[in-house]
């Protein structure tokens, strides 16, 4: 195993096929899986991890785990945030002397503890129609159904019926994160071994065709003893399909694109200090140019007044905190002008460090946020 940090430059030996496949996480327009491989001119190479989080497997097996530069109670708050899930990891499960365990190992034991409790109590059930075309018949005759498959014949019957079962939304979501947590590198064996038990309570269980589909089928439903295990189930299967577009996908097991996840977490920050009229919304579009060759941009996140008009601008930048370059100043100054805002600022981890510049009709602040205890980003 290959384990990196954020950033971090880590010297490597690579295979020939890993080098290749290393090659290629290093593109794509917009956040890369890493960042660059160089040559030292020894036989090896120097790996600059890019701002994921996670683990993914390469060609010839080497895993590479991607760490986190917060700890680990951070970036539990972080990925708590971008999911929507209240208490992940919240039961430490880290034993003693393997303190070492990757992300996606500390993700399977959440998910495994509480997997085990619902089995325990039982998976949900739900209705579902079901279509008879032999007997014994059951329901009533569906004739849309019986048109198009025995063009009405009157020796033929169709009908339909709602059975009660445990194939719902909810548990197919559930099945689909055990099975993608089964074929992860994962380091401890009693996890492996606690996720293999639990195949025979799952079996009965299909995999959802469209598993976006199936989470948002599954929420508005979910009962309350589900929401912890349903939680870390949406953070695995999204999990792993975060890397860039573009990127081979071949191996992957979970990455999380802390940029995007740094976005949720402030906009969940904006939206707590915020005036409880006030709305807060994210990923707001911003039209640059105009027609007819309009380019639009996405502010991170916008606070609006009781009215509608928007009154700060957020842009959430995951670096280190320091002072902004002209790019960054600018950005956020032209999304002001063009929403008519008079007040942007700039969100980087950090102490609650803040100065301010003008720019114009427009104010720009600096602000550092801190993520549960007052602590930067090292």
């Amino acid at each position: 195993m290959l384990r990196l940090r954020e950033y971090a430059p880590q010297e490597a030996d690579l295979a020939p096929e890993d080098l290749r496949a290393i090659v290629a996480l290093t593109r794509g327009d917009e956040a890369r899986v890493l960042q660059s491989v160089t040559p030292t001119g020894t036989g090896r190479h120097v790996v600059v991890p890019g701002p994921f989080v996670g683990r993914l497997r390469l060609p010839s097996g080497l895993v590479l785990d991607i760490r986190s530069r917060f700890d680990l109670a951070e970036l539990t708050a972080l990925l708590a945030t971008y999911v929507g899930a209240p208490s992940l990891l919240r039961d430490d499960p880290v034993p003693s002397g393997e303190d070492d365990a990757g992300l996606v190992d500390l993700i399977a034991v959440a998910f495994v503890d509480e997997l085990e409790r619902l089995v325990g109590r039982g998976l949900p059930k739900g209705y579902v129609e079901r279509t008879f075309t032999r007997p014994p018949f059951a329901g009533r005759p569906d004739v849309v159904t019986h048109l198009r498959r025995h063009a009405g014949r009157a020796d033929r019957l169709v009908t339909r019926a709602q059975r009660i079962t445990q194939d719902i939304a909810v548990n197919q979501v559930l099945a689909h994160a055990h099975a993608l947590l089964l074929r992860a590198p994962l380091r401890r064996p009693r996890t492996r071994s606690r996720l293999t038990a639990m195949v025979p309570a799952l079996s009965a269980i299909s995999r959802p065709v469209d598993v976006d589909r199936a989470i948002r089928l599954a929420r508005p439903r979910l009962p309350a003893h589900c929401r912890d295990v349903f939680d870390l189930a949406v953070l695995v299967v999204r999990g792993t399909s975060l890397l860039p577009e573009g990127v081979d996908r071949q191996g992957a097991a979970v990455l999380f694109p802390m940029p995007k996840v740094w976005e949720a977490y402030v906009e969940k920050a904006i939206s707590d200090e915020a005036p409880s009229e006030h709305r807060v919304a994210r990923q707001v579009p911003v039209p640059i140019t105009e027609p007819p060759d309009r380019t639009t941009g996405h502010a991170d996140v916008v606070e609006y007044d009781d009215d509608g008009r928007p009154v700060a601008v957020y842009d959430a930048k995951y670096k280190h905190f320091g002072r902004p370059s002209t790019d960054d100043l600018f950005q956020v100054f032209t999304y002001c002008r063009r929403l008519r805002c008079e007040r942007g600022v700039l969100v980087l981890p950090g102490q609650g460090e803040s100065w301010t510049v003008g720019m114009g009709e427009v104010t720009i602040a600096l602000r550092g946020l801190p993520v549960l205890a007052a602590r930067g980003v090292e």
